[in-house]
């Protein structure tokens, strides 16, 4: 095992500085541990199949943090200081209960991948522009109606799934996405794709 990864708080507490990766994924957990807060030099935090039902104010504090898996949980809350995660590249919130996500998501300018598959989001923050670095947006299996008119701003963004859910019209803007390679649009409303794309 990597010396720096840690499966229990109660370890990672013997030396929080020391803590680069924390796993406390299938342990039961109810919400995020408050010692985890403390851990400044976190990179990497998992969290996944347990029963989180938000992802609270104290996340902010995480200032190292690069990747947050809390995938498979019931978090219907993502508090708006998640926007002050500047270093996070991977965001995985993969099957929750969102049915609304924080527009400050995207102010995180050093994202890659940000996964929001099967989750009850109708919407996407209307701008998403300040995700410079976004390569990968997948929501497949959610409520969406309609994608941000600005969704063409993402200068980065390779792939685009957002298949399974009730799109009726595409934004024209998707023609602007010059480096995109993979669009999954299939079991939506979508009456025509436009001339741009």
């Amino acid at each position: 095992a990597d010396a720096y990864e840690f499966t229990s708080i109660e370890e990672a507490m013997k030396a929080p500085s020391q803590v680069i990766k924390l796993n406390l994924s299938s342990q039961n957990i109810s919400k995020i541990p408050e010692e985890v807060f403390m851990l400044s030099n976190l990179h990497m935090l998992n969290i996944n199949e347990s029963h989180l039902s938000e992802i609270p104010d104290e996340i902010s504090e995480l200032t190292s943090l690069q990747y947050l898996d809390v995938s498979y949980n019931e978090i219907s809350r993502i508090s708006e200081k998640i926007g002050g995660l500047q270093s996070l590249i991977m965001l995985n919130l993969e099957s929750n209960r969102l049915e609304s996500i924080p527009d400050e998501i995207a102010s995180l300018s050093n994202l890659q991948f940000l996964d929001l598959n099967d989750n009850l989001l109708k919407s996407l923050p209307e701008d998403l522009s300040g995700l410079m670095r976004l390569n990968n947006l997948s929501a497949t299996r959610n409520k969406l109606s309609m994608l941000p008119s600005n969704i063409g701003s993402l200068p980065v963004l390779q792939s685009l799934d957002v298949s399974d859910n009730q799109i009726t019209e595409f934004p024209s803007t998707v023609g602007n996405l010059k480096m995109l390679m993979i669009l999954d649009v299939h079991k939506n409303q979508i009456s025509g794709v436009p001339e741009e794309v």
